[in-house]
């Protein structure tokens, strides 16, 4: 069972020393977490985000239950064709070889992932006899399918868009946000696996503690590679009941695209563009320019200028980037809980009661088919 509170910042101190929660209990053994990565999608800050949150929660997980004597280990399911060429990039590099125990590949056909078939094979890397306490993925549609699935498929109840892990009187807790981040939650979790969705950035900040990773024995020791692609493991979790048909024109379209949970800079359209083909035409040249992810409001959708998988906003994806450019997007609360955690944010609006505005670093008031435009034109002269 999950236990949370609804509360305001204000009242957090007293409500948590008010109430009493079960602690989790965990029986004498190592604090272990997969991380899950998009094998098409391995950007370095996203896997970062990922590895800190894994290492705070082993690390609190040890502590709290009084295992000290425990070892952490993290290890990384890779899914995607080229799963197997991204798994010797990470065991090259030297951070993640202090951190990261071994890597699991699948490769598969597409570099899309379908949640109905890997959520089987997650559900077989994590029964008790392979020795994994934790399951960590990337907050985003396709994250939070696969999340629901497994706990679905080990009766475990998933906890989505955590934007910090901490403790109070030594019981772990997690933190999210909810009704449109009007309201920060924390949530004490009892259950004997903890499913976990982390949002975008969120850890960004987070110091890796090196004292409580393989590092103390291992450090020496190459993180070790398995390919489960013709495992048992994957033969077990198939359903003869279940055929799935792929479209490998649609399932490749977009391909090369760059993931907006991943970009430095987002670059993202609202209903001012008033047409698909100026939406396509004014932002796909400046997101070039600037090497940015694209995104979208609900209204754009709604309207028929781009898919849903640009979406951002409470019922699409979360944003953190360092730069992000609201064009033609009015800034409606469900937007503002999707890109909330943007370093940066610049606002091309000629409306100066535009709500985004508020929320907005440097405004730019002026009519967008003439300022995204120019602005277009000077990147590109600047890069010659």
């Amino acid at each position: 069972m999950l236990r949370s509170i609804n509360r305001s910042n204000s009242l957090n101190n007293k409500l948590l020393k008010r109430l009493s929660f079960p602690t989790r209990t965990v029986t004498s053994r190592n604090t272990s977490t997969l991380i899950y990565v998009e094998g098409n999608k391995l950007g370095e800050s996203n896997l970062n985000n990922l590895l800190k949150a894994g290492n705070k929660l082993n690390n609190l997980l040890r502590k709290n239950n009084d295992q000290s004597s425990a070892k952490d280990s993290i290890s990384l399911l890779i899914v995607g064709p080229d799963s197997l060429n991204i798994s010797q990039r990470v065991k090259e590099n030297k951070l993640y070889n202090t951190f990261v125990k071994d890597v699991i590949v699948n490769q598969t056909e597409y570099p899309e992932t379908l949640s109905e078939e890997i959520s089987p094979v997650i559900k077989e890397l994590l029964k008790n006899d392979n020795k994994i306490d934790n399951f960590v993925i990337n907050n985003t549609t396709v994250g939070n399918d696969i999340l629901s699935r497994v706990g679905g498929l080990i009766e475990i109840e998933p906890m989505s868009n955590i934007l910090s892990i901490g403790e109070t009187d030594n019981v772990t807790n997690f933190k999210r946000y909810t009704y449109s981040s009007k309201i920060l939650k924390t949530i004490k979790n009892n259950q004997n696996k903890l499913l976990l969705s982390i949002r975008s950035s969120a850890f960004s900040d987070e110091p890796l503690d090196i004292n409580q990773t393989k590092s103390i024995e291992n450090a020496e020791q190459d993180i070790i590679v398995k390919d489960i692609s013709k495992d048992d493991i994957v033969a077990k979790s198939k359903d003869d009941r279940i055929n799935i048909l792929f479209d490998k024109s649609k399932v490749l379209e977009g391909e090369n695209s760059i993931d907006v949970t991943n970009a430095k800079i987002v670059v993202s359209g609202g209903r001012g563009l008033q047409k698909q083909e100026n939406f396509d035409s004014l932002l796909e040249p400046l997101c070039k320019e600037l090497k940015a992810g694209l995104g979208s409001t609900r209204a754009a959708v709604d309207n028929g200028y781009c898919d849903n998988s640009l979406q951002i906003g409470q019922t699409g994806k979360t944003v953190a980037p360092e730069l992000y450019i609201a064009i033609g997007i009015s800034g409606a609360i469900q937007h503002l809980a999707g890109m909330k955690d943007s370093k940066t944010v610049v606002s091309i609006n000629n409306d100066p009661e535009a709500p985004i505005n508020k929320n907005a670093d440097y405004i730019l008031e002026q009519d967008l088919f003439t300022a995204v435009p120019e602005l277009t034109s000077k990147l590109a002269e600047k890069s010659l």
